[in-house]
């Protein structure tokens, strides 16, 4: 199951035209990839202390912060510029979890969100 920021990572995969289409069309998937493990590690976290996890594309979408982009096209640098704004959303959720986790004494949780967050920062570099 992707998440509306996976799925706008794969739509810039799949519709991706430039002159350096080979590097961003593998960028683009391996961060894809990223974001996917992510949310399988925190599911499983999630379920580990006795939370539910998302159980369907309806309930994503009740839960989902980033907004759905159905452009038709769009030019590389402006995919990587929305990727790169959508990363800093994220990592603004990610540290307000965290802040969450460690009031409730959770540090399992907060480092393992730490580490996602390790892996997400660096993603925001402009290339």
């Amino acid at each position: 199951m992707h998440s509306p920021f996976t799925s706008r990572q794969k739509n810039c995969h799949w519709h991706l035209y430039c002159s350096h289409f080979r590097d961003y069309h593998l960028l683009f998937d391996e961060h894809a990839d990223a974001i996917l493990e992510s949310i399988d590690i925190m599911a499983e976290r999630v379920r580990r202390v006795g939370g539910t996890t998302i159980r369907s594309i309806s309930h994503i979408g009740q839960l989902q912060t980033i907004e759905d982009d159905n452009s038709d096209l769009m030019s590389a640098g402006e995919m990587v510029r929305i990727l790169m704004e959508d990363n800093g959303h994220i990592a603004k959720m990610i540290r307000d979890a965290i802040t969450v986790c460690d009031k409730n004494r959770d540090s399992a949780t907060s480092n393992q969100l730490q580490d996602i967050l390790d892996k997400t920062e660096p993603q925001m570099v402009p290339l």
